[in-house]
C-alpha cells in the first residue's frame, strides 16, 4: 500500500472530542515514554563495550514546504554508541509541532552516523561533530527522507554537558522537498 502524504500542517484535526490540552498532554506523554525508552534501550545495549552517550533536546524550529516556513516547536531524545575516538552510531525520536496549533503534531525517528572531529577524544571538554542518516516523520501516514546536521558537545563535567547542533530533516515527494530544520540544544549524559 502506497502511503499519500502530505505536510501535517495541511492535514485535519483528529476526529475525536477531545480538547486540544488533552490532545497535546497525551502526545506530549507518548513522546516522553518513548524517548525514555529508546534512550535507555540504546545507552544500555552500548555501554558494555563503547561510551554510551543519551540526550534530550527541546528547540524551536523550522517546518518548509514550497518555499513557505512555518514556525515549529521540537523535542524528543535518543542515544549513540561512540566507536572509538572518531564514530558514533546511535538514533532518536521527536516530536514536531507549530506553535499555534500544537495538537497538529508529527513524530520523527531518526538513525545516524556521527563523525567526531580528530583530537575530540573523550578526555576533551569540546567535541565538535557532523551527522547524518535516515529521517521517517510520521503521523496518519509516514514518509522517509536523509538528515544532516552539525554541532558540538560541550562537557561541564566528564558525564553531563550540553549539544548545540543544527539539523536539516529532508523528504522528498513527487519533486517536491520538505525541511524540518532548525537548531537543537541538548542535555547530554554519558556512562562512565
Amino acid at each position: 500500500r502506497v502511503l499519500q502524504w502530505t505536510p501535517w500542517f495541511e492535514l485535519p484535526p483528529p476526529p475525536f472530542p477531545h480538547t486540544w490540552v488533552e490532545v497535546v498532554m497525551g502526545k506530549l506523554l507518548r513522546i516522553g515514554v518513548m524517548c525514555l525508552v529508546g534512550v535507555t534501550s540504546i545507552t544500555a545495549a552500548a555501554s558494555a563495550q563503547t561510551t554510551a552517550v543519551g540526550y534530550g533536546f527541546v528547540s524551536p524550529a523550522f517546518a518548509t514546504y514550497e518555499g513557505d516556513s512555518l514556525g515549529i516547536f521540537q523535542a524528543g531524545g535518543g542515544g549513540e554508541a561512540r566507536l572509538g575516538d572518531a564514530l558514533g552510531l546511535g538514533a532518536d525520536f521527536g516530536y514536531a509541532a507549530p506553535w499555534e496549533e500544537l495538537s497538529d503534531s508529527v513524530g520523527s525517528f531518526s538513525f545516524n552516523g556521527t563523525y567526531y572531529i580528530k583530537g575530540t577524544s573523550r578526555g576533551r571538554r569540546t567535541q565538535p561533530f557532523a551527522t547524518g542518516g535516515y529521517t521517517l516523520l510520521f503521523r496518519d501516514g509516514s514518509v522517509s527522507g536523509v538528515n544532516f546536521g552539525a554541532g558540538v558537545d560541550r562537557w561541564m563535567t566528564d558525564r553531563v554537558g550540553l549539544r548545540f547542533e543544527f539539523r536539516d530533516h529532508i523528504m522528498m515527494e513527487e519533486g517536491e522537498s520538505f525541511h524540518l530544520w532548525g537548531p537543537r540544544v541538548s542535555i547530554v549524559w554519558r556512562g562512565k
